[in-house]
């Protein structure tokens, strides 16, 4: 009587657990952007520069020695170019849409993955002129500098391009 119990609750519990089948996997969301920031209500500290209005600034860039920070602007494309020590900004249109940019060194040129052109773009600082342009895979988003080269991330072509200058 005890082995046929044994029998039937082992019988039992193999049932239960080969009743389990694998699911299929779900694909997963997509990545997380950043919110709209909430309209400012009180004067920030420090010295406020105004971009053109409507302008969607996106990536930023601080090239140190050319005494230059770049702003990627969206409607049109172009870039907010501001001079540290006078505070100027100059707007240079550019041939793309840009996210994130990067410098080579600390005096330039400015990197600018254009994801709209599929090229990477090199602008001359603190001039803003286009120096370079290489065609990539499609739609290069960010860009970082290893060694003497630029090794860029081709977003929609899942590959990664390094550029040599």
């Amino acid at each position: 009587m005890r082995a046929a119990l044994r029998l039937l609750i082992a019988v039992s519990v193999l049932a239960l657990v080969g009743c389990g089948h694998e699911t299929e996997r779900q694909p997963l969301p997509p990545a997380a952007e950043p919110s709209t920031a909430p309209p400012v209500s009180i004067t920030p500290p420090g010295r406020v520069l105004a971009l053109p209005k409507g302008s969607a600034p996106e990536g930023i860039a601080v090239a140190r020695h050319a005494g230059i920070f770049a702003v990627a602007l969206r409607n049109p494309d172009r870039l907010a170019l501001v001079d540290i020590r006078k505070h100027a900004v100059r707007i240079v249109p550019i041939p793309g849409r840009a996210r994130h940019l990067s410098v080579a060194s600390s005096a330039g040129p400015l990197l600018v993955p254009a994801e709209d052109t599929n090229r990477l773009l090199q602008v001359a600082l603190p001039s803003g002129r286009v120096i370079s342009s290489t065609q990539l895979p499609k739609q290069p988003h960010n860009v970082t500098v290893v060694g003497k080269n630029y090794w860029v991330d081709d977003e929609l072509a899942g590959a990664v391009s390094v550029v040599r200058p």
